[in-house]
């Protein structure tokens, strides 16, 4: 009985992105609500939003305050 090859399914290469493990967010608009909604569990913490060059996305920043 002949064997039956099925070849592997390969995915293109990717080179890894800086933000690849980041949350990404469409907007700048979704990213203030992920703030306002991460300011109710800690308001220690300062957030940023920042346009990413790498994914045309949306990312947060953390700034922690000294008090």
């Amino acid at each position: 009985m002949p064997r039956r090859h099925t070849p592997q399914r390969h995915d293109r290469y990717k080179p890894d992105l800086p933000c690849q493990r980041k949350r990404r967010f469409k907007s700048e608009a979704d990213a203030l609500q992920a703030i306002e909604t991460a300011a109710l569990y800690d308001i220690r913490v300062e957030l940023l939003t920042y346009a990413c060059p790498y994914c045309t996305g949306w990312h947060l920043s953390s700034v922690k305050s000294s008090k």
